[in-house]
């Protein structure tokens, strides 16, 4: 196990990951990190897409193919709504 999600009962819907060991390089992926507030001045940060996205073509399961693709697919829309 690399990461394991925890699951807040009011917060269903906003799981964080907690990684056991580090799967890249920390200190670079947090220079690099989006911060996002969770809530009472707390902000957390999230690590890059293309990061994400490598963890995931590595750890190889079904649900990271998955994953995947749907990160693709969103990157990908997200694209086309930035376009003017």
């Amino acid at each position: 196990m690399i990461v394991f999600q925890m699951i807040g009962d009011d917060y269903r819907w906003e799981p964080i990951d907690v990684f056991i060991r580090e799967p890249f390089p920390f200190a670079e992926a947090r220079a690099r990190a989006m911060w996002h507030e969770i809530g009472g001045g707390v902000s957390v940060p999230i690590v890059p897409l293309e990061t994400l996205l490598e963890m995931k073509r590595e750890a190889g399961r079904d649900q990271d193919r998955i994953d995947i693709k749907e990160l693709q697919d969103f990157a990908k829309y997200q694209k086309e709504r930035e376009r003017p």
